[in-house]
C-alpha cells in the first residue's frame, strides 16, 4: 500500500479532500489553526469477514450477520431496514469472496447506488438482494452530492442520519386487514406507496412501495392516508389512518 503524505493511501487522501471540498461548499471555513467543533463524526470502522460466495463492490452496502474470529460476518442485504442485521458501507477496494475488509457506519461516506438519487437530502435505503443503495423516503442515509471518488456516476456522498421517525403511504384498493389473536398477536400487512414531503409541506407518491403491518383490531380503509412508524424490529407499523369520508 502507498503512501500519500499523512494519509495511508491515495484513496484516503482523495477522500479527505472530497469532505473539505463538502465542507467549504457548505460554508465553512478553515479558521487559522485555532480549535473549532467538529461537523461530524468520523466514520468508524470495523473488519468485515466476506463469506458470501461473490465479491464486494467498492462502497457497497453491507449487512452484518455475526461477529467471529475477530471479524463481523457481512452478507448482501436481505432487507431495507436492518431486520436481519445492521447495515456498514465497504470502503474503496473490492472485498474478494471469503477475504476480509473495512466496513464503515458513521460519518460522511461514499456509497454505491443505481443512480435513483440526485437531490439533496434525498434518502436513501439498502435494497433487497442488492450491494446498493436506492433511493427511499424511508431509507436511513442522506444523500449530500454527487461523489469524485468514482467516474461511473452510481456513487454519491452520504451521511447516515438514522430512519425518519414516521412515513406517510397511501393503502391500496384493499386496505390492510385487522390483526388478529392476543397472545401471540399477529399483525396483517399489505403493501403500501411512501408518499414524500418536498420540504414545503407538498407530498406525491414516491413510487417506493412498503409493507405497512396493523397491529389494530380494526382494518385500515382502501386508498387511506395512513402514518407508520418503525417498531424495534424494524417493520413499519400503522400509527394512524386519516379516516375522513
Amino acid at each position: 500500500m502507498s503512501r500519500v503524505g499523512v494519509f495511508a493511501s491515495p484513496d484516503e487522501a482523495r477522500e479527505f479532500k472530497q469532505l473539505l471540498l463538502q465542507l467549504r461548499a457548505a460554508g465553512f471555513a478553515l479558521n487559522a489553526g485555532r480549535r473549532q467543533a467538529a461537523v461530524f463524526e468520523a466514520p468508524q470502522e470495523f473488519v468485515v469477514a466476506n463469506t458470501t460466495n461473490e465479491d464486494v463492490p467498492p462502497f457497497a452496502v453491507m449487512q452484518c450477520i455475526s461477529y467471529q474470529d475477530g471479524a463481523i460476518e457481512i452478507q448482501k442485504p436481505v432487507d431495507r431496514y436492518g431486520q436481519s442485521g445492521p447495515y456498514l458501507i465497504n470502503g474503496g477496494r473490492e472485498i474478494k469472496a471469503n477475504e476480509r475488509g473495512i466496513g464503515r457506519n458513521i460519518g460522511p461516506i461514499t456509497v454505491h447506488t443505481d443512480g435513483s438519487a440526485d437531490t439533496e437530502f434525498q434518502r436513501l435505503s439498502a435494497e433487497v438482494d442488492q450491494w446498493y443503495a436506492i433511493y427511499n423516503p424511508a431509507g436511513n442515509l442522506l444523500y449530500l452530492g454527487e461523489s469524485e471518488l468514482r467516474d461511473s456516476g452510481d456513487c454519491v456522498f452520504a451521511i447516515i442520519d438514522g430512519y425518519p421517525q414516521v412515513i406517510v403511504c397511501k393503502t391500496g384498493g384493499s386496505g390492510i386487514a385487522a390483526a388478529s389473536g392476543s397472545s401471540p398477536r399477529t399483525m396483517a400487512s399489505a403493501e403500501c406507496s411512501i408518499y414524500e414531503d418536498d420540504g414545503t409541506g407538498v407530498m406525491t407518491d414516491s413510487t417506493i412501495d412498503e409493507e405497512i403491518y396493523n397491529i389494530m383490531s380494526t382494518s385500515v380503509g382502501a386508498n387511506a392516508f395512513i402514518l407508520a412508524s418503525r417498531n424495534d424490529r424494524g417493520l413499519w407499523v400503522v400509527a394512524a389512518e386519516d379516516c375522513a369520508e
